[in-house]
């Protein structure tokens, strides 16, 4: 009766298993994992918020596919404001990153055909892509000892021996290994696409949270860079503005100027099917960008204090590695010693401690922690000694 294009496990994993239980108690835990800033004990100024949703306007609605020109417009002087120089006419407005992903896969790809998407990374996307009927395929991430890069050379593999390929995804910065996209990696991957009818999508939602010294000769915004091909850039509201309710993304789209035309065409078609984002969110982009620095300096004081608390902890702590990220909110830690990484994460949440498994987010070279830098202060250095003392008493 079901379409085949949605697999979902008989059986929960073991980890998932032991915090349903955990909830199912009631128990108070140190959730390690908290990525929603909005309970995140970040402030907002929700009077101006909320007042921006009462424009006279939204009485009316006033269908543009693409989305209204004003809002359009006030993405574009957002990044004018970072300085970069974009077109409103290359801006579209999408409800969230994940549709935005859905009708690339409408544009880009016909049922069967792959993507290429990065491991480790977010685990959505294998829904994402299998629920437009595409096949999601893994190229992998590497740790040179000091960082993680892309496996171009995976990548061109894959290309060549593959001509279902119709897009290439790259996380700038990756969730949760926190590399930014740099230009020399930038350039490779331009070549391999140059010559074939392949995409490259750039999901940036994170790109405005550098962490420590943050990454040297990244690639900003994609879409702007590219002269060539067809290129993507990713944004919304979520991450910039620190406002996951407030539903709206824009996809920014560059690259060979009649190709970017043809696309936009199409898109415009994708869009008008829909028409998701609402009218009253459309006219309320203007302000929420204009007061997003107030929750986006709030999140960057947060995840780079606790980056300096990881690092008090962690440093020199036996079992243990934290790899340095460049950007995002996520924090990796590399796991020595017997236990499995599921394994761990079950004997602390026992502890009353949450922290995600690393093969959630396919890691393939051994065991890892994944911890979210956004969680309250106070309740991440506890949860941290609490997995030193894990730690120590396992070794």
């Amino acid at each position: 009766m079901f379409s085949g294009r949605l697999t979902i496990p008989e059986t929960p994993n073991r980890w998932a298993l032991a915090l349903a239980e955990a909830r199912k108690r009631n128990r108070a835990c140190l959730d390690l994992t908290l990525s929603n800033p909005t309970v995140a004990e970040i402030p907002y100024d929700y009077d101006a918020l909320f007042s921006a949703l009462v424009a006279e306007d939204a009485k009316f609605y006033r269908p543009e596919p693409l989305g209204l020109f004003c809002a359009r417009n006030a993405v574009s002087a957002y990044y004018r404001s970072r300085g970069l120089d974009i077109s409103p006419e290359h801006i579209v407005l999408t409800s969230s990153t994940s549709e935005g992903y859905s009708f690339l896969t409408k544009l880009l790809c016909d049922p069967g055909d792959i993507v290429l998407v990065p491991a480790p990374s977010y685990p959505l996307f294998d829904f994402l892509f299998s629920l437009d009927g595409v096949e999601p395929r893994h190229y992998p991430l590497l740790f040179d000892g000091v960082g993680w890069v892309i496996d171009t050379e995976a990548i061109a593999l894959a290309v060549n021996s593959e001509k279902r390929v119709k897009a290439i995804v790259v996380i700038n910065p990756n969730n949760p290994t926190g590399n930014y996209l740099k230009s020399g990696e930038f350039e490779q991957l331009l070549e391999i696409v140059s010559s074939r009818p392949i995409a490259l999508i750039s999901d940036e939602v994170f790109s405005e949270y550098p962490l420590g010294k943050g990454g040297k000769d990244i690639v900003r915004c994609a879409a702007i860079s590219a002269r060539t091909g067809l290129v993507f850039s990713l944004g919304g509201l979520s991450k910039s503005a620190g406002l996951p309710q407030m539903k709206a993304s824009w996809m920014i789209v560059g690259g060979s100027e009649d190709i970017v035309t043809q696309a936009l065409r199409r898109l415009e078609v994708i869009c008008d099917t829909y028409l998701s984002v609402s009218t009253p969110i459309q006219l309320g982009i203007q302000r929420f960008l204009k007061a997003s620095h107030i929750q986006r300096e709030a999140i960057l004081k947060r995840i780079n204090g606790n980056l300096i608390t990881a690092h008090e902890i962690l440093d020199g702590q036996a079992g243990v590695r934290l790899l340095e990220p460049e950007g995002g909110w996520y924090l990796c830690l590399r796991i020595c010693g017997s236990d499995g990484d599921e394994e761990l994460a079950i004997r602390l949440l026992d502890r009353g401690v949450v922290v995600h498994p690393g093969y959630l987010y396919d890691f393939s070279d051994g065991n890892y922690l994944v911890v979210s830098l956004l969680t309250p202060s106070a309740g991440f250095r506890k949860g941290l000694e609490i997995l030193a003392e894990t730690l120590d008493f396992a070794s």
